[in-house]
């Protein structure tokens, strides 16, 4: 009987100490580095919407530059930048969101920023997608911009 119970214990010790092991060695996916996020970014998905329709000029972008606390981009119409504090892979705009004013679909483009101004953090699956998060539900996705050469 004090086999049985040795060898039980030792099997759950030895579980026990191949998971630590292994939560050590794995990063999170939603945890890369938070010096990542710097970058240009193109919309991929917002709220669920189509966005070949919804943003028919030109799909929206954004660039973000922690060094510089600066969030910037354009909303398929007009650029606009707002100064950020990125920490613990939270977003706070320290000031209104300024923006260009162009004449284009002024529905759209309101809720657009909007949504973006209620961002309040994010989350990275990969190196080359970022979610912006509004009371923790994904609003906004994008894509990693690379320059065609």
């Amino acid at each position: 009987m004090k086999s049985i119970y040795l060898c039980l214990f030792l099997m759950l010790s030895w579980a026990q100490v191949n998971a630590q092991s292994k939560a050590q060695q794995t990063i999170p996916k939603s945890k890369m580095a938070p010096n990542s996020i710097v970058g240009v970014w193109d919309l991929t998905y917002f709220e669920g919407k189509d966005l070949k329709q919804l943003f028919q000029e030109k799909i929206p972008t954004i660039a973000i530059d922690p060094r510089k606390t600066l969030l910037s981009g354009h909303n398929a119409c007009n650029s606009f930048r707002v100064p950020i504090k990125i920490k613990d892979f939270k977003i706070e705009f320290l000031k209104a969101i300024t923006k260009d004013n162009h004449i284009c679909n002024p529905e759209v483009e309101a809720h657009f920023m909007e949504q973006l101004a209620q961002v309040q953090g994010y989350t990275m699956q990969t190196p080359n997608k970022l979610e912006l998060l509004v009371d923790q539900k994904v609003v906004f996705r994008f894509q990693r911009h690379y320059k065609q050469k």
